[in-house]
């Protein structure tokens, strides 16, 4: 199953191929009917790789789990701390931003036009 997915995300994407995958490893009809009946569009080929890269993307962590469990990491660096002070400067101007768009929204209306 994953090999079959996988080879067809890697290859060019031939949208029926990827359709017979899709209506044999997933379980949605209503989108599998969607997609059949839309046809080829470049929306539904981006939707089609989404859904069946859904299905093999615990395959794939699970797998790389099991290959970054044999390495040793390296460094370990701690995550990066922001100060409360500082998001709480970045929190009062974004409710300024707000309130500024807000006035100049309600202002934009009853501008004249030239």
């Amino acid at each position: 199953m994953d090999h079959e997915i996988f080879s067809w995300l890697s290859s060019d994407q031939d949208y029926p191929s990827g359709l017979l995958l899709y209506d044999r490893y997933c379980r949605n009809s209503n989108l599998g009917r969607i997609l059949h009946i839309g046809g080829p569009t470049d929306k539904n080929r981006l939707t089609l790789a989404y859904e069946l890269g859904k299905v093999i993307r615990p395959l794939i962590s699970s797998h790389s789990v099991k290959a970054d469990e044999s390495r040793v990491p390296e460094e370990i660096k701690p995550p990066i701390r922001i100060p409360a002070m500082q998001v709480e400067y970045l929190r009062q101007r974004q409710k300024m931003i707000y309130k500024m768009l807000d006035n100049l929204h309600a202002v934009f209306e009853y501008r004249p036009v030239p």
